[in-house]
């Protein structure tokens, strides 16, 4: 009988800076995992809440073997208020969120 295998968990999911006026400077996403990526890295897909205020430029991350983090840009737009955008990060069942805010 074998022995499972348990890749990485997702960590940790922050935002740098967690607040930025809508399309200015791009935000980065830093994923963190639980332990270093096996061979051949592992993929964290992404998504927002609110993709017509704030998305992330890709829709996946792949952490390179070895690595612990991964990064990504985000995207805004001009907001007339302040809006609060989930980041959502998954990597098989496991989520992490972070909120960014945009503000106008």
């Amino acid at each position: 009988m074998g022995t499972a295998v348990i890749g990485p968990t997702l960590k940790k999911l922050s935002l740098n800076p967690p607040s930025i006026k809508g399309g200015t400077t791009k935000p980065v996403g830093t994923i963190t995992l639980s332990a270093a990526a096996p061979a051949g890295g592992t993929t964290v897909t992404l998504a927002s809440s609110n993709s017509a205020v704030a998305s992330p430029d890709v829709s996946f991350v792949t952490v390179s073997q070895g690595a612990t983090t991964g990064t990504f840009t985000i995207t805004t737009t001009a907001v007339a208020a302040n809006t609060d955008v989930t980041i959502q990060s998954t990597l098989g069942s496991d989520n992490k969120t972070a909120t960014l805010t945009v503000t106008p």
